[in-house]
Order: structure tokens, then sequence, then C-alpha cells
């Protein structure tokens, strides 16, 4: 008998998606209920993406907060200062009288 390729219940068997352990970073089946790398319990606590991605993930918007942070921080100085050097010259014309 030749086999052409996987029967359908190793296919089931086998078929399980991406999931790491949220402890050791380690690649575990999804429906695992320990890690056999660091042996803590982790049943429904799967991470479903890598936990470089997920740690990079965060990174990158931490870095966008603070770049949309200093920008509102910097445009915020600057309108400040127009207003306050608006506002001696008008004190300014005012007191002269020119």
């Amino acid at each position: 008998m030749i086999v052409e390729g996987p029967d359908p219940f190793d296919i089931e068997k086998f078929n399980h998606n991406e999931a790491w352990c949220p402890f050791c970073a380690e690649e575990v089946y999804d429906d695992t209920t320990y890690c056999p790398y660091c042996k803590e319990y982790i049943e429904g606590k799967t991470l479903a993406s890598h936990p470089e991605v997920v740690k990079f993930s965060k990174r990158g918007r931490m870095f966008l907060m603070a770049v949309i942070l200093v920008g509102f921080a910097w445009s915020f100085f600057v309108f400040m200062a127009q207003f306050f050097d608006g506002l001696f010259h008008w004190f300014r014309g005012i007191l002269i009288g020119s």
C-alpha cells in the first residue's frame, strides 16, 4: 500500500495554530495546559503572536506617542511665544502711545 499523504486523522491531530508561552516565550501547542519548557501552568494564557513581535509593537507605540507628545509640546511653546510677543507689543503700543 502506497501512502500519498497524511490521512484526515493526522491532519486534525497535528493541525494546531502557533502559540507561545507567556513566561518563557517558547513555541507550544495552542491548547496545552502547561509549558513543557518552563513547566508553568498556561491553559488559556498562550500568546497568539511571538513575544518579540508584541514587544516591538509596544515599543513602536511608545515611540510614536513620544513623538506626538514632543510635537504637541513644541507647537504649544511656539504658539505661546507668539502670543506673548503679540501681547507685549500690544501693551507697549498702549503705554507708549504709538
